[in-house]
C-alpha cells in the first residue's frame, strides 16, 4: 500500500504554502482505480478458476487419456 509513500508529496506541498486536499483528492482516486483494476482482473480469474473446477468436478477420472497428464489442464 503506497499511501505512505504520498505523504512526502503532501508534506512538500504543505510546505510550498498550498492545501494539500487536491493532491490527496488525486491519490486516493488513483489507488481506487489501481484497486477496482485488481478486483477486476481478480474477478476474471475466479471465473476462469471456478469453470475449470466445475468440468473437473463433473468430469471422470476413468475417462482421462493416460498418456496425458490431465484432461482438465
Amino acid at each position: 500500500f503506497r499511501l505512505a509513500a504520498g505523504r512526502r508529496g503532501v508534506l512538500a506541498i504543505r510546505d510550498a504554502g498550498h492545501a494539500p486536499c487536491l493532491h490527496v483528492r488525486e491519490t486516493l482516486g488513483r489507488h481506487l482505480a489501481e484497486i477496482d483494476d485488481q478486483l477486476t482482473a481478480l474477478a476474471t480469474l475466479r471465473a476462469t478458476v471456478a469453470e475449470a473446477y466445475d468440468t473437473a468436478a463433473n468430469g471422470q477420472p476413468t475417462d482421462c487419456d493416460p498418456d496425458q497428464i490431465c484432461s482438465y489442464l
